[in-house]
Order: structure tokens, then sequence, then C-alpha cells
């Protein structure tokens, strides 16, 4: 393999993430009508801790965490927003 063709294939791999996260904030804001509060820290919590420990991850568990809190932060505000 080339350097060309693993750039292309870092950027579709790249579009997969993005269309996976925007379905992701489309499922939360279907959620959003079963929720009685946008925010819910057992969920959360539960969550960073089932994925911080992703099996043969090549990156950190602090990544791991940092990302899902980015996630579920984001879909908060989407949440909120609509």
């Amino acid at each position: 393999m080339d350097l060309k063709t693993l750039r292309n294939e870092i950027d579709v791999l790249d579009s997969h993430l993005l269309e996976i996260l925007n379905k992701r904030m489309a499922l939360s804001l279907k959620l959003k009508k079963y929720k009685t509060n946008i925010e819910d820290k057992q969920r959360e919590q539960d969550v960073l801790e089932h994925f911080a420990n992703f099996p043969d991850a090549l990156f950190s568990k602090e990544f791991s965490i940092n990302i899902l809190k980015e996630i579920l932060n984001e879909s908060k505000r989407v949440q909120g927003k609509r």
C-alpha cells in the first residue's frame, strides 16, 4: 500500500464515523420523547464504564472516555436544542 491509498482508506472510515454519529444523534432525538430529563448521570456513567475498556484498542482508555464524553455532550445539546 502507498500513502495515497492509506489516506483514502482513512477518508472513507472518517466518512463512516460521521455517518454513524449522525445516526446516533437522530436516535437520541427519538429518545428525547421518552425521557423526563435530558441528563441521566447513571446512564452516562454506565456507557463510559462499558466502553472505557474496549477490547484490543490501539488507543488509550482516556481517549475512549474523552470521545464518549464529547458524544454524550453533543447528544444532550442536540436534545436540548430541538
